[in-house]
């Protein structure tokens, strides 16, 4: 039985409200001397995801995709903080989705052989 308690699989984190700095922290941010607003906004971005956009960003300046193209979509996948995204991040992203074509097109190839042999041992 399910506990009427327990999170239904239907529910995502993307249902929850999102989490914004209360006024007091606000308050005490900008008695600290951050008074930025875009400082104190990026303080609670995620990481990881910051950098996924950022490369999407780079993707369109840098191979004029569109960012939210298949291509950069697969190229950003694996984005850190701490990565370049620049013309050496795309390349190596293109030789890895050469690798995961061929590799696909040899597992195929294998599933013909191996029905071949099926139906020939038939």
């Amino acid at each position: 039985p399910i506990s009427p308690r327990a999170p239904n699989a239907a529910q995502s984190s993307a249902s929850l409200p999102a989490m914004a700095p209360s006024g007091f922290v606000l308050g005490m941010l900008a008695a600290l001397g951050v008074a930025d607003a875009l400082t104190v906004a990026r303080m609670w971005d995620c990481p990881l995801c910051v950098a996924e956009e950022n490369c999407h960003v780079a993707c369109n300046n840098i191979r004029h995709q569109s960012p939210g193209s298949a291509y950069c979509m697969e190229s950003c996948i694996g984005a850190h903080p701490d990565d370049s995204f620049d013309n050496t991040w795309f390349d190596n992203a293109d030789r890895a989705a050469a690798q995961r074509k061929q590799l696909d097109s040899n597992i195929k190839e294998l599933g013909r052989e191996l029905a071949a042999d099926v139906a020939a041992a038939k």
